[in-house]
């Protein structure tokens, strides 16, 4: 697998497991940062559950240079969308060395762009509000079937497909490639 590959997958652990790998891969140790998911509930015994829930996109890990993808509509003007791939291009920090501020630089007009942590869950219980926040991104060397809905993906595709639900699913992932397949 080299930097360029994307793999479309029909499960996120393979995703996840795939991501992983690219980033160890195509950059050393020193340059891969952790990035922490925000919250007001993490002493609250009774949400802990949520918390922990492996469907919140979260991006855990970065670097600069890596591809991301969008996973929310950020400005449609700019065409920061759901779907669309960027590089990132500079990672800032605070005093305690938490992840801040990411910068962006889009694949389809190169307009770069400063992301900040958003809101994506909250939570309402009988004793409060309760949220997460993270970046509107995750890493895009893997991405699932359904993430690559709507996409064009102009770079070499592996695609790891298990337990496909439907052959149109099959399809939807090999027609996100612009690649032509032999």
């Amino acid at each position: 697998m080299d930097r360029t590959t994307t793999i479309l997958c029909t499960h996120k652990l393979d995703v996840e497991k795939y991501n992983t790998i690219a980033l160890q891969k195509h950059f050393p140790t020193l340059e891969i940062y952790q990035v922490k998911m925000d919250t007001n509930a993490a002493n609250t015994e009774h949400i802990q559950p949520w918390l922990n829930n492996k469907s919140f996109n979260h991006i855990h890990t970065i670097a600069i240079g890596a591809f991301v993808m969008f996973i929310d509509n950020i400005n449609i003007q700019k065409g920061a969308i759901k779907g669309l791939i960027a590089t990132i291009t500079s990672i800032i920090f605070d005093t305690k060395n938490n992840v801040t501020t990411i910068e962006v630089q889009l694949t389809t007009n190169s307009i770069k762009m400063v992301l900040k942590k958003h809101k994506f869950q909250q939570k309402y219980t009988y004793d409060g509000y309760y949220y997460k926040t993270s970046f509107p991104i995750t890493l895009a060397y893997a991405i699932t079937r359904h993430k690559s809905q709507g996409t064009t993906i102009s770079s070499k595709v592996i695609i790891d497909r298990k337990e496909a639900f439907a052959p149109s699913l099959t399809y939807a992932m090999l027609s996100r490639s612009q690649v032509e397949f032999f």
